[in-house]
């Protein structure tokens, strides 16, 4: 029974954490103005795991 409910408060705490994660990621967006070349990519690093296309978000 305390494993059922372990479980249940582990996957509410991720969800929380997930929630959070997102929250900040909309706030810091938010501060750059919404301006999408404001987060230049450069695609010749090795840790580059997430590429946003430049056309997205121009004007």
């Amino acid at each position: 029974m305390a494993n059922n409910h372990m479980k249940k408060v582990g996957i509410k705490i991720a969800f929380s954490i997930i929630l959070l994660g997102s929250f900040l990621s909309i706030i810091g967006f938010s501060l750059s103005g919404f301006d999408i070349t404001k987060y230049q990519t450069n695609d010749h690093h090795w840790y580059q795991l997430i590429s946003i296309p430049k056309h997205i978000g121009s004007k």
